[in-house]
């Protein structure tokens, strides 16, 4: 997942702010496309808001988009029973803390974030991650 990641941001580089997709919108368009979870156009949309950690550098965005992955994927449609998306939920929420050390946009930014390329580091190391937690669970 990490070299579809890079994939979506050489796709988008040197275009500006306004003509890439978000770390968000990444996360879950590239496991969309390797996991084929079968989502459509407007469905990949609905990460456009949650990017730059809801553009307030709160939670990240590269862990939500990658989380609403996990939930397409793992959600039972009754929510009755929803085992496998908390497995899948807690698998990654503790991966993902334990590489980055925080759930929260800013503190990654401080730490991860490159001058020159942006948050793509992050938003691969989440795609490595996010692989290794459906890997897990589709054993």
């Amino acid at each position: 997942m990490k070299n579809k990641v890079k994939e979506y941001d050489n796709m988008n580089s040197g275009k500006g702010e306004e003509h890439h997709y978000n770390c968000a919108e990444t996360l879950l368009r590239v496991a969309n496309d390797i996991e084929n979870l079968g989502l459509d156009e407007n469905a990949l949309n609905t990460m456009a808001a949650f990017g730059g950690g809801f553009g307030k550098e709160l939670t990240c965005g590269a862990f939500m988009g990658a989380l609403a992955a996990l939930s397409t994927a793992y959600a039972n449609p009754l929510p009755d029973n929803r085992e496998n998306v908390k497995k899948a939920r807690e698998l990654f929420m503790q991966a993902f803390e334990e590489h980055f050390g925080s759930l929260q946009c800013a503190a990654i930014k401080e730490k991860f974030r490159d001058p020159v390329v942006g948050c793509n580091p992050v938003k691969e190391e989440t795609g490595r991650l996010l692989q290794e937690v459906f890997d897990t669970l589709n054993k």
